[in-house]
């Protein structure tokens, strides 16, 4: 057996989530379903990160074994032609036997869309926010993101982790174009649901719901303290970063 790496696109609009459930239709059941009609037997794959119903992603990572008598060339040509079109695996390559997709992995990087009008093209895409926002107070609140903190106050109750710890490298708001901004995050580690919850938390600062700054949000450590869970289908996991 011989150890590949590649890269997933996938539009989450129509599936459970990524990880594989029982009676559902999920993005990792349906690369596993195909990659093994075309190597002939059982394929197990390995993300980078799971992401939740509703969720995309650009740059998703996996790693998977296949048999070393299977070409792979023509298995990513093989592949692509057996996924449907709300799925591609692109840039496989040979990887070293102990490498792995998620524990290999050094930093994490999510996009989040918000239109500020509603936009048939981008709601599959993105979350509508008609509120009123003060902007400038988003950017700055952001800003206070960045750094090594206890993200406790963003992480979904009912998550069980011993560390929620977490180094923000970028916390980036963007104004791409009339009506949309972006929230770009980038960090070593996420806890569930951080990304959403940050996301709420800020659109709450920029309507004057939350008058703590997010630094005294983030100081609390509790769920309480901190703003909604935003829209999933707003989320797209962007990219996973390896040193490698």
């Amino acid at each position: 057996m011989k150890r590949y790496f590649a890269r997933v696109e996938y539009d989450g609009s129509r599936y459970s989530g990524w990880q594989v459930q029982p009676d559902r239709v999920t993005v990792q059941s349906v690369i596993e379903e195909k990659m093994a009609i075309i190597a002939r037997v059982p394929v197990s794959t390995m993300c980078g990160g799971r992401t939740d119903a509703g969720v995309h992603s650009r740059g998703q990572s996996v790693h998977f074994d296949l048999p070393a008598s299977v070409d792979i060339r023509r298995f990513q040509k093989g592949i692509n032609s057996l996924l449907p079109d709300s799925i591609a695996m692109y840039d496989i390559v040979e990887v070293s036997s102990d490498f792995h997709a998620r524990f290999s992995a050094t930093r994490r990087e999510y996009l989040y869309t918000i239109v500020t009008r509603k936009s048939p093209l981008m709601a599959d895409r993105s979350m509508l926010v008609t509120y009123e926002i003060d902007w400038d107070r988003v950017v700055k609140e952001a800003s206070l993101l960045l750094g090594e903190h206890i993200f406790t106050s963003f992480c979904a109750v009912g998550y069980y982790s011993d560390n929620h710890r977490c180094n923000i490298e970028c916390a980036e708001i963007s104004f791409p174009s009339e009506g949309v901004v972006t929230l770009r995050l980038r960090a070593d580690r996420f806890v569930y649901n951080m990304v959403r919850t940050i996301v709420g938390t800020l659109i709450d600062m920029g309507r004057g719901k939350i008058t703590k700054s997010m630094t005294e949000v983030i100081s609390a450590q509790d769920r309480n303290a901190a703003g909604f869970t935003a829209a999933a289908q707003g989320l797209t996991f962007d990219w996973v970063y390896y040193d490698a």
